[in-house]
């Protein structure tokens, strides 16, 4: 009775819509009321479907005023809409002030600037010392920097339990492949993980609802490292290069991050550093990675901590690991500025170690896989330990080198002058600060193309072998 009611008090047409997928990104199920409605009409009713990779209606699609706002941008956007269309559809929106007023403004480039002069003269911008992977978080959206590292927003979803399982992988990890540590030979590898895994527990408490999340976890991270460790000790056994060094630390701790109290040096994909490395192998008492500043800027300063160095029997050459549960590297994040810890970890590792620079990868714990970027001259060198696809000629790969230390500058400097743009280069689509972004997200591709014009003027954009 009540549906009836309401489909009843149309004028002139009624819409009907539902979703195709809800909140969480998940398929839903239409109302049993369109069913209904499309059994009483039949193929009188017209069925309208919304492209899921178009986040806007098409002209003739367009029902309210504000959809079809929306729809005028998005053609204007792409190619093939008829001319037509476009014209009509200005037309009707000529009319009406506040269309012609937000349809102007759609069109401006959003400033993003912070006046407020007590935040202006404070500390907050001040960097003395940072990290590769703080960077990238600005690189990735100044305005998610600006909501976690300034403003210290909570992250309600961010899952701890996650992080926490995190740590203890890196340390049992870091356990087992430290050159410089003493397993006993006698030990089966499972006793090992388990009594490592207790250890890694204590510095790494989590908390559990139920027992059985507890069992999950555990279960979990038991069956992950044994079956990572025994692929990668039997790998080993025939690989050129070997573990030189792991959770690998060079600059301060954290605390000279100020007014920021919280240090990424505190962990590198979870990792947190404990007190559980030895001191020769954390690399306790190396200085910061130091970059020259732009101009006659003060030098900037570098910490980090590098998951694992491996290197060749004549400890030459250097590759830079990354443990992810899994991931994959994606070598166009390189040409973006997205993805600056493994080339300044390289760089640390050259400066700190005398290694030559050979490659830096990805390594996947959960599937074996690793990925990453190689200097073709010297992978070439070692036959089949590297994957000839991801080998890059060598003025390439110093180039790759070179750009992350103009990142670096670039961003720097954007930071200390308090310049927090509303153009993220990489917009993740699951993102903890939604609700107070103020980034439009249809405009995403247009901010994505004006970076890179940006980018290739600046002389930062200069060869696409990277991209792949």
């Amino acid at each position: 009775f009540f549906f009836y009611v309401a489909v009843t008090r149309a004028k002139e047409r009624l819409y009907l819509s539902c979703p195709h997928l809800d909140f969480e990104g998940k398929e839903s199920l239409p109302s049993f009321y369109l069913e209904e409605v499309k059994d009483l009409f039949g193929p009188r009713v017209p069925v309208i479907r919304q492209e899921l990779s178009r986040p806007f209606p098409k002209i003739e699609e367009a029902i309210t005023r504000r959809e079809l706002e929306a729809s005028i941008v998005g053609a204007l956007r792409s190619a093939g809409d008829p001319e037509a269309d476009l014209r009509d559809a200005l037309a009707q929106l000529s009319g009406d002030p506040q269309s012609r007023e937000r349809f102007l403004n759609a069109l401006k480039p959003v400033e993003a600037k912070i006046l407020d002069e007590k935040i202006l003269r404070g500390s907050y911008f001040e960097i003395p010392e940072t990290s590769p992977t703080r960077l990238e978080t600005y690189a990735k959206c100044p305005y998610r920097y600006f909501a976690d590292k300034i403003l210290k927003l909570k992250d309600k979803g961010e899952d701890i339990r996650a992080m926490q399982k995190g740590s203890v992988l890196h340390h049992v990890l870091q356990q087992y492949f430290d050159p410089h540590g003493k397993k006993d030979p006698k030990e089966k590898l499972e006793a090992f993980i388990l009594r490592e895994m207790e250890e890694g527990l204590k510095a790494h408490p989590m908390i559990w609802g139920q027992p059985y999340e507890e069992a999950l976890d555990r279960r979990e991270l038991f069956e992950m490292l044994l079956d990572f460790i025994t692929y990668e000790t039997e790998r080993l056994k025939s690989a050129a290069f070997k573990p030189h060094h792991v959770e690998y630390s060079f600059g301060d701790s954290g605390q000279n991050d100020k007014p920021h109290s919280q240090s990424e040096n505190s962990k590198v994909n979870g990792a947190s550093p404990g007190n559980l490395q030895s001191e020769k192998n954390r690399g306790q008492g190396m200085p910061a990675l130091e970059i020259k500043g732009e101009g006659k800027g003060k030098p900037i300063k570098l910490r980090g901590r590098v998951d694992r160095i491996d290197a060749d029997a004549e400890k030459k050459f250097a590759v830079v690991i990354d443990y992810k549960r899994s991931a994959k590297f994606k070598s166009g994040n390189l040409e973006l500025g997205t993805a600056l810890q493994l080339p300044l970890y390289l760089l640390a590792a050259q400066k700190h170690l005398g290694l030559a620079s050979l490659g830096a990868e990805i390594y996947s714990i959960r599937d074996h896989k690793r990925s990453g970027f190689y200097c073709q001259g010297i992978a070439q060198a070692f036959e089949k330990e590297f994957s000839s696809r991801s080998q890059i000629p060598d003025e390439v790969f110093q180039k790759v080198l070179d750009r992350a230390l103009a990142f670096v500058r670039k961003f720097i400097k954007e930071i200390t002058a308090a310049e927090i743009p509303v153009r993220p280069r990489d917009c993740e689509s699951f993102c903890p600060y939604d609700t107070v972004c103020r980034i439009e997200k249809w405009k995403l591709p247009i901010f994505l193309e004006d970076i890179r014009q940006e980018d290739e003027k600046a002389g930062l954009i200069e060869d696409k072998k990277l991209t792949k």
